[in-house]
């Protein structure tokens, strides 16, 4: 992706942040890549034919965003699941987002003080308010 898409634009990160910046684990290996693993999976989870998605970004916020949302549904429908890449602009997709319209979305952060605690902090948050809606009790 970094390469052939963003033309080594980027900086490829098996966690939240790039290698090098503070609250990275060197203790975590990178993911292996097993497509056939990948559809064993998603057979034994109950779609062993795949399944249907749409995977929404925004159009014209993020560098080559369009063409990396494309990609991505391309790397989803490697392992079976049918995807639909919908981009939109950053006013309204990120309305959507806002209110919880999307169930799979691309999107993008920047930490600029170079660690991982305020982002961390948001990410949690996130899901403690997911969560909740969805009547799971949180607690502390």
């Amino acid at each position: 992706l970094v390469d052939r898409i963003l033309q080594g634009g980027g900086t490829a990160a098996e966690q939240v942040q790039p290698n090098g910046l503070f609250g990275v684990s060197t203790n975590i290996r990178p993911t292996v890549r097993d497509i056939d693993q990948a559809k064993k999976l998603l057979s034994e989870a109950g779609y062993p034919n795949g399944l249907t998605m749409t995977i929404h970004g925004p159009s014209g916020r993020l560098l080559l965003d369009k063409n990396v949302l494309e990609t991505l549904a391309q790397m989803f429908q490697r392992i079976g699941i049918k995807t639909t890449p919908e981009a939109q602009p950053w006013a309204m997709f990120s309305q959507r987002v806002t209110k919880r319209e999307l169930s799979v979305f691309m999107n993008s952060w920047q930490v600029s003080t170079g660690e991982i605690g305020k982002l961390m902090t948001i990410l949690l948050a996130m899901l403690v308010l997911r969560r909740a809606d969805a009547g799971i009790a949180v607690e502390g």
